[in-house]
């Protein structure tokens, strides 16, 4: 998945889990699901940055 369209959902996930009335568990959840897609996208630019050849990040 592009790092534009994780962003985005990202983005919504913490729109929804603040602006709408959630419980705590769902609150859990998105907060979870967001830490799986940004450990994604760093793992993703670990990856593209050692083909480059690039230092660590």
């Amino acid at each position: 998945m592009e790092a534009s369209a994780q962003l985005e959902r990202i983005e919504l996930l913490a729109k929804i889990a603040h602006v709408y009335e959630s419980d705590q568990r769902e609150k859990t959840i998105a907060l979870a699901w967001i830490g799986e897609i940004a450990g994604e996208m760093r793992h993703d630019l670990r990856k593209d940055l050692k083909k480059q050849g690039q230092g660590p990040f």
